[in-house]
């Protein structure tokens, strides 16, 4: 059965999504749902443009061929992104581009990428916020403190202000479970399983049957008093007329 992905969970990826857009192709300070707010690439590159002694190249051929006049110098190929250092008479590669960091650190954080968990992952560990799937029950074991032995999405939120972190777990045939977590001293809450939309049906039917049946109860306690009183008024009354 497929996962089953929530209205909440579109949102927040559209959210990611957009953010992700921005931080490449805007100048512009980028405020993520999670973490701290961000210069986007374009911004950050400019920041150095006018710091002075930052030359860019169309390629990384045309930069590794060039001679700078200055004894350091740092340079930026637009075709592979990446900066170059100029030292001891020789371009030295500064290591990763900004765009493939950016890409390894989207890639390795949950909140960006579902991460998938092992058979030997204990949910009761997972306090950092993202998403996390589970992609069988043979993954989800009881004695790893999962609500029940079935696959499903971890979805981890983090309160700052408060230090509490909150999960929720749903299994791939749409059973929604949460708890939380305060501190060291109380540990996690138990799962708390939440009705799906088929149980709460179930329980108002049952519940307007049970009133049903009680209203028709006690109409007829009433009337069947009504009747006895009645008769007994009747017979009082008749033997008062003799």
């Amino acid at each position: 059965m497929a996962d089953t992905v929530t209205k909440q969970e579109l949102i927040a990826a559209k959210i990611d999504v957009k953010h992700t857009g921005e931080a490449v192709n805007t100048k512009k300070i980028i405020t993520p749902r999670y973490g701290a707010p961000f210069k986007s690439l374009p911004l950050a590159i400019q920041e150095v443009i006018e710091t002075g002694g930052f030359e860019p190249f169309a390629t990384e051929a045309q930069l590794k061929a060039s001679v700078p006049v200055l004894t350091k110098k740092a340079a930026y190929a637009l075709d592979t992104h990446k900066i170059w250092l100029w030292n001891n008479n020789q371009w030295t590669d500064t290591g990763l581009s900004a765009i493939d960091q950016a890409k390894l650190y989207a890639d390795s954080n949950p909140n960006f990428k579902f991460v998938t968990l092992k058979n030997t992952d204990d949910l009761d560990d997972f306090k950092t916020s993202g998403t996390y799937t589970a992609l069988s029950s043979a993954v989800a074991d009881l004695s790893l403190n999962y609500p029940e032995k079935a696959g499903g999405l971890l979805r981890v939120s983090k309160h700052g202000s408060f230090n509490t972190t909150q999960q929720e777990y749903l299994t791939l045939y749409g059973q929604m479970y949460s708890r939380r977590y305060i501190s060291s001293a109380s540990g996690w809450s138990s799962w708390v399983k939440q009705a799906t939309s088929a149980e709460t049906a179930a329980a108002q039917a049952a519940a307007i049957s049970a009133a049903a049946e009680d209203a028709t109860s006690k109409a007829d306690a009433a009337q069947a008093a009504a009747i006895s009183a009645a008769a007994i008024d009747a017979s009082t009354k008749a033997d008062a007329a003799k």
